[in-house]
């Protein structure tokens, strides 16, 4: 799959209500301009790719968006409950991994939802 990455601070500010560096939607990942070539966050952000082509990315947005007000309700906090989005976690856990998506397993984000990887 071809990387659309879209530079742009304003729309991710406006994405993410000043929270985040990028923002995946599929098929676009959209990164602050002075990251655009920060391999790491690209490799986080294709992370969510491969997540969403996964869930059919309907299904991926519902389960991030339930589990993300799940967390909130619990929480109160947005931060602590954004970090432990299951989605999330895998996507911090290997984000430094820049080899991770070549061996990673399909649907290996449920591992994290199911509680079989490690919590941050």
């Amino acid at each position: 799959m071809t990387l659309m990455i879209i530079c742009s601070k304003r729309l991710v500010r406006m994405l993410t209500l000043g929270r985040a560096v990028g923002i995946t939607l599929f098929p676009f990942i959209i990164i602050v301009p002075e990251l655009r070539h920060d391999p790491y966050v690209i490799n986080h952000e294709r992370i969510h790719l491969r997540q969403q082509v996964e869930m059919l990315v309907l299904v991926f947005y519902v389960l991030y968006f339930a589990s993300l007000c799940w967390n909130l309700a619990r929480l109160r906090n947005f931060m602590a409950a954004y970090l432990i989005v299951f989605f999330e976690r895998e996507a911090y856990d290997n984000e430094y991994d820049l080899g991770y998506l070549g061996r990673r397993k399909a649907f290996a984000s449920l591992g994290y939802a199911f509680g079989k990887k490690r919590a941050r």
